[in-house]
């Protein structure tokens, strides 16, 4: 019996966040999204789609969370080509980065 209204709520969360990736993306996605744009351009990948999210989503964005997405572009790139990070960093394109790709 108490499985059922957790299992609702569940489904109401499942809900609401696909609902939410079909309109504006939170900053902190922002955020993301520009990191992975880093990444993928030093590791010469293809960034046709993390450019077309970045620039639909950053038209509405205040300038402080634009110069921070500036910031984490930079600091995506440095990542991937520091020895130390760049196994980490093609992880993180692989997996996480994906959801802004589509």
């Amino acid at each position: 019996m108490r499985l059922f209204p957790i299992a609702v709520a569940l489904a109401g969360v499942a809900i609401a966040g696909s609902a939410m990736a079909a309109g504006r993306a939170t900053d902190v996605d922002y955020l993301n999204a520009a990191r992975c744009r880093g990444i993928a351009g030093a590791l010469s990948a293809d960034t046709s789609a993390l450019d077309a999210f970045l620039k639909s989503q950053g038209r509405t964005r205040i300038d402080y969370i634009l110069q921070k997405a500036d910031d984490e572009q930079r600091r995506g790139a440095r990542d991937a080509k520091s020895p130390g990070k760049s196994a980490a960093a093609t992880a993180e394109l692989s997996g996480p980065c994906q959801a802004f790709r589509n």
